[in-house]
């Protein structure tokens, strides 16, 4: 009898093994309701996921001889040191990559197609952060633009109508972009979204790890000074305002963010420290600490809660609001899950299977939360609004995102805010609504971008963010060449480079 015991025992953990444990995604609905915490549940599918790229897979090796002579020239930029002094004329046509090499470039960039299993992480690990750049980029021009609701069934825009609609390759040679193009930007040209997102990224890699006043004094400094803007080689642009005294050429500064700034201006002025965090007495929940987001679970893509906890507290860099960091923290999540996937989530689901499951796992670790944010969040990722309801648009799974429905249900204002169709995306929830709408509705990183640039309203923004998402799950791969193309005649694929050092770090700094 105990021989018989014994063997079905040994019989049943072999099933478990084979079976479930490879296979634990599948059964997420039973866990969230399972007497067990919502963070048991999502910790035990996370180890049960992270099967590929382990560091027993990782050649650590080649990643520190690739990454040491890249640490020194980096360490020997004067950007490594920054401060936040004025009039640093310098720092718009320069970067903190200029004394990298070109063969130490070209080797830290070849490793995306060097490596094996580490290689597809790494391509989408740039994926994601020239996803951000990209998106900023071809949305702009459309910027302001009244939101709008989108059939993607429509993949043109009627010939007899005057309508903005972005259309590539006409776009890219300036045949749609003037009219309405408020900064006059060139193809491949971005504005606060990538900058800022660049200037997190090298945060990151001259400190090591988070560092909320340090990223401040960036934040400050891309502003103010024109650092990691897109004109560094634009010499039209610069002769074309040389008049001006050096002023900083960036362009795309928020609200949220121009106060977040003149709170490091004034404790500069006070020769005070600068704390890590926002001071300001509000709840302001914009998109401006998603739309940047990439380069932090990048960094921390081996800990997921890690991840989450530095992009949530990211957000407080420049927004008060508890939401908008409750945003990061979600986002933060999906790109990491996109990074690193399973088994049965290998080439097998498509962007919409992956959402419903990665959505699910999220939002049991909110189950019986009581903080205000975290229950709008869950209300979010539900997306089970009425058709009356204020948040119409969150109803992100269904074709139609109510848009139209959403502008009329709130009036004027909203949240205390004046409403603008023009600036319609703004609010972190809205922007990130949109964003798992586009993803869900779309089989491919071109048709994503191309459906959230045509919604309008506040585009360069809630494009950046699903550039981040598309970016992490399809790879660089997924990219139209040309769309990059535009985008490294202006930052030289330094953008890449950050991705692939933030993902080495990731490894090699966790390890330390």
């Amino acid at each position: 009898m105990f021989l018989f015991l014994f063997l079905f025992l040994f019989l049943f953990l072999g099933l478990v093994v084979v079976v479930v444990w490879p296979n634990l995604y599948s059964f997420s609905f039973f866990f969230s309701f399972y007497p067990f915490s919502s963070n048991f549940s999502s910790q035990l599918y996370w180890m049960a996921s992270k099967d590929s790229g382990s560091k027993d897979n990782i050649d650590m090796n080649r990643l520190k001889e690739i990454m040491q002579p890249l640490r020194v020239a980096v360490s020997e930029s004067p950007l490594s040191q920054i401060e936040p002094k004025p009039k640093q004329v310098w720092m718009q046509s320069s970067s903190l990559f200029d004394k990298v090499n070109e063969k130490d470039k070209n080797e830290l960039l070849k490793l995306p197609e060097e490596m094996s299993r580490e290689g597809l992480l790494l391509r989408r690990s740039v994926g994601s952060m020239m996803g951000m750049v990209v998106a900023d980029a071809l949305g702009a021009p459309f910027e302001f633009l009244p939101v709008r609701d989108w059939d993607m069934t429509r993949n043109k825009r009627p010939s007899n109508s005057q309508d903005p609609f972005f259309e590539y390759p006409k776009d890219r040679a300036g045949v749609h972009h003037n009219p309405f193009n408020t900064f006059e930007l060139k193809p491949g040209q971005w504005t606060d979204d990538a900058s800022m997102g660049f200037c997190m990224a090298d945060s990151l890699i001259c400190k090591g790890q988070y560092d909320g006043a340090n990223m401040r004094v960036w934040f400050w400094n891309w502003w103010s000074n024109g650092l990691n803007n897109a004109f560094r080689y634009d010499e039209q642009r610069k002769k074309a305002h040389a008049g001006f005294g050096g002023m900083s050429l960036s362009v795309g500064l928020g609200g949220n963010i121009s106060k977040s700034l003149s709170e490091v201006s004034q404790f500069m002025r006070q020769l005070k420290d600068i704390p890590p965090r926002c001071t300001l007495q509000n709840e302001d929940a914009g998109n401006g600490s998603i739309m940047r987001l990439a380069p932090i679970p990048i960094r921390y893509h081996t800990d997921v809660e890690k991840a989450m906890a530095m992009a949530y507290e990211s957000s407080f860099t420049t927004h008060p609001g508890p939401l908008a960091a409750e945003a990061c923290a979600f986002l933060s999540y999906l790109i990491v899950r996109c990074l690193h996937r399973k088994k049965g989530e290998e080439g097998q689901m498509s962007a919409r299977q992956f959402l419903d499951v990665v959505v699910g796992e999220y939002m049991m670790r909110l189950v019986d939360k009581e903080e205000r944010a975290k229950k709008v969040m869950w209300r979010l990722l539900r997306g089970e609004e009425k058709d009356s309801s204020n948040e119409r648009c969150w109803n992100w799974r269904k074709k139609d995102l109510g848009l139209a429905k959403t502008l009329r249900n709130r009036g004027h204002r909203y949240n205390g805010y004046p409403v603008s169709p023009g600036y319609f995306g703004s609010y972190s929830m809205d922007g990130l609504a949109m964003a798992l709408h586009a993803i869900y509705h779309t089989n491919s990183f071109s048709e994503a971008l191309v459906y959230i640039i045509n919604m309008l309203g506040d585009c360069d923004s809630t494009g950046s963010v699903v550039g981040q998402i598309a970016g992490a799950f399809y790879g660089i791969e997924g990219f139209d060449p040309a769309w990059l193309e535009d985008v490294r005649k202006w930052e030289k694929r330094e953008g890449e480079m950050r991705a692939i050092m933030l993902f080495a770090d990731g490894y090699l700094k966790e390890g330390e």
